[in-house]
């Protein structure tokens, strides 16, 4: 009894904690409650098997690599699941498609639908606009926005093939080659910024500065002194976990820091583990948190261009944040 009542209890004031850091959202949606379009299907959203991306500071998709229906037919193949919503948490549009590998974020404002050997770019109606061959057709390719007008291209479509990817770069509506010959660069590099990755993440918020996790830690190099901008135990916990980030597209910049990590329970007769996330908003000019949502394993969170909108998935549950 000793045992039950010392779980409990630290289950109790894990929770109290996390909800009273937490800001209240704005809308909280069912993705099970959403009917996708095409055939019935029993397969439900689940933990860890979702994405979710903003495409434009309207619109913002989420997907999953879904079980084949069988209810439907016994041997249908998986398929990718995609619900489109705008701001507000409307759907837009739903479908099923067994013809794509994943989603991603498009050129002006569309919906980068990846296959094998092309990239079908769709509007939030989920509509083709335009289908683009990879540089290696018998490999899927990967979409890389431009962060600025700056660039001689609004994006980079990118293969890779062992230590390199090859990329053809793209402008216009439609959109066309900016030049006949492929670019080839190494398979960790930014078609873009030309960041090229240790292992570790890294992202330029500035001229010359560029924010990184190394080892749980969440640190800023470059034009500044070296320095962690929160202690580790602030993302990922003692025991270790790991994180990832989303840099808003607009000034003045905002970084989204995403991590999961574990509490550790021990009464000397039983041992537990009690799985959590973070979600941390900075404003990157001053480095300080403006909001962060704690929660359970998990969780996964996406920024909109302008920083000022977060949506959060967890199971089948999106929910909606705004932040001046």
């Amino acid at each position: 009894m000793k045992t039950v009542a010392s779980i409990f209890a630290l289950v109790t004031s894990l929770s109290s904690l996390l909800a009273a850091q937490s800001p209240k959202p704005l809308k909280t949606i069912d993705l099970n409650r959403v009917k996708i379009a095409g055939p019935e299907c029993d397969s439900k959203w689940q933990d860890g098997n979702s994405q979710m991306i903003w495409v434009s500071e309207q619109s913002f998709v989420v997907f999953s690599t879904s079980a084949p229906c069988s209810n439907v037919v016994p041997s249908s193949k998986s398929a990718i699941v995609v619900v489109v919503l705008d701001s507000t948490g409307s759907v837009q549009a739903t479908a099923r498609r067994d013809d794509l590998i994943a989603l991603s974020g498009g050129p002006r404002g569309t919906i980068a639908g990846l296959g094998w050997g092309n990239i079908e770019l769709l509007d939030t109606q989920l509509r083709p606009e335009q289908r683009l061959d990879c540089p290696n057709r018998s490999q899927p390719c990967a979409i890389t926005l431009a962060p600025s007008s700056a660039f001689g291209s609004e994006f980079a479509v990118c293969s890779s093939a062992d230590a390199e990817q090859v990329c053809d770069f793209y402008r216009g509506w439609p959109a066309e080659k900016s030049s006949s010959d492929n670019t080839a660069i190494s398979n960790a590099e930014n078609p873009y910024t030309h960041v090229a990755g240790d292992g570790h993440a890294n992202w330029r918020v500035g001229p010359e500065e560029v924010w990184s996790f190394n080892n749980g830690k969440l640190i800023r190099t470059g034009d500044v002194k070296a320095s962690p901008l929160v202690s580790p135990e602030d993302f990922v916990g003692k025991n270790g976990g790991g994180c990832g980030g989303q840099l808003s597209t607009l000034e003045p910049r905002r970084f989204l820091a995403v991590c999961t990590g574990a509490h550790w329970y021990s009464d000397g007769m039983f041992d537990a583990i009690f799985g959590f996330s973070r979600v941390v908003l900075f404003d990157v000019p001053s480095a300080r948190i403006i909001m962060r949502i704690d929660g359970p394993a998990f969780t996964s969170a996406a920024l909109s261009p302008s920083g000022k909108r977060v949506a959060t998935l967890r199971g089948s549950k999106i929910r909606l944040y705004e932040v001046d």
